[in-house]
C-alpha cells in the first residue's frame, strides 16, 4: 500500500466521522432528543402538580379529574421547561383514582395516573 492509498482511506473516514457528528448535533440541537414531558404529584390537598421536560416558555393546559370532580388550570412553563399548576380548590382524597393531564401549546403532552391503595378502610366522602 502506499501513501495515496493510505490518505484516500484516512479522507473516507474523517468524511464518516464528520457526517455522524454533524447528524447526531442536529438530533439534539431542537430538544426533540430530550426526554419527553412528564408529571408529578406534590401534594394532593389542594393538589399541586409538577411538570418537567415541557418546551421552554410554553403555554399548557392543566385537567384534573376524579370521580367526584374535575378542574383545569392554566399555567406557562419556565425556560427551563418547568412548572408548577396549583389547584386552589380542587383536591384528591388518597382513595380516589387521580388522572391528571398537561398539553402544552408547543405539541408536549404528559399523564399522570395515580392509583388509590388497596382499600382497608372506606373512602371519606
Amino acid at each position: 500500500m502506499g501513501y495515496r492509498t493510505n490518505m484516500v482511506r484516512f479522507g473516507a473516514l474523517l468524511l464518516a466521522a464528520v457526517t455522524m457528528a454533524a447528524a447526531a448535533g442536529t438530533a439534539g440541537a431542537d430538544g426533540s432528543a430530550a426526554t419527553k414531558p412528564v408529571l408529578q404529584l406534590v401534594q394532593r390537598a389542594p393538589l399541586k402538580i409538577r411538570g418537567l421536560h415541557f418546551k421552554a416558555r410554553e403555554r399548557v393546559r392543566v385537567t384534573a379529574s376524579t370521580t367526584s370532580g374535575h378542574a383545569i388550570v392554566i399555567t406557562r412553563s419556565t425556560r427551563l421547561g418547568r412548572f408548577v399548576a396549583f389547584f386552589s380548590h380542587f383536591s384528591a382524597a388518597a382513595c380516589l383514582r387521580l388522572v391528571v393531564t398537561a398539553v402544552g401549546a408547543k405539541g408536549d403532552r404528559a399523564k399522570l395516573v395515580v392509583n388509590p391503595p388497596p382499600m382497608t378502610i372506606p373512602c371519606p366522602l
